[in-house]
């Protein structure tokens, strides 16, 4: 009776060990203010690299340290978002565009570039010549 008692603490120890002290679950859907999903949103618990991305829905689910942490959104086209949690599990955040509009942009691109031209023929056909010797005077 000993043993399995033993055994059973052990196990929990084990399994105490392995959970991460006081991480919480945070779930929610990332949208624009037209309420359309967005993708590939980085949602970054401040502070860490503890970091995941937005699904094809708009939707993110992040195990962070504390019920009140914060989370900062970015997506490129929009203005950050950073919300401090207050133990709420789920959030609905919009992320909005800037104000200000484009005047140029440039785009780089990295990689070789490759001419191809086509040369035309030639209208007139050489004639082969041939050397003759040089006559002495």
């Amino acid at each position: 009776m000993r043993y399995i008692y033993f055994c059973g603490l052990l196990i929990l120890t084990a399994i105490a060990a392995f959970i991460p002290p006081g991480s919480f679950t945070v779930k929610g859907r990332v949208s624009d203010p037209g309420g359309n999903p967005l993708q590939r949103v980085a949602i970054t618990e401040k502070g860490t690299r503890n970091t995941t991305l937005t699904g094809d829905n708009g939707e993110f689910s992040l195990t962070i340290r504390s019920a009140h942490s914060s989370l900062v959104f970015e997506s490129p086209g929009f203005i950050s978002k950073e919300i401090t949690l207050q133990g709420q599990s789920f959030l609905s955040v919009q992320l909005h565009m800037p104000s200000k509009k484009l005047e140029e942009v440039v785009v780089i691109a990295k990689g070789k570039r490759k001419d191809m031209r086509v040369l035309p023929e030639p209208e007139n056909k050489m004639e082969f010549y041939t050397p003759r010797p040089l006559e002495d005077n």
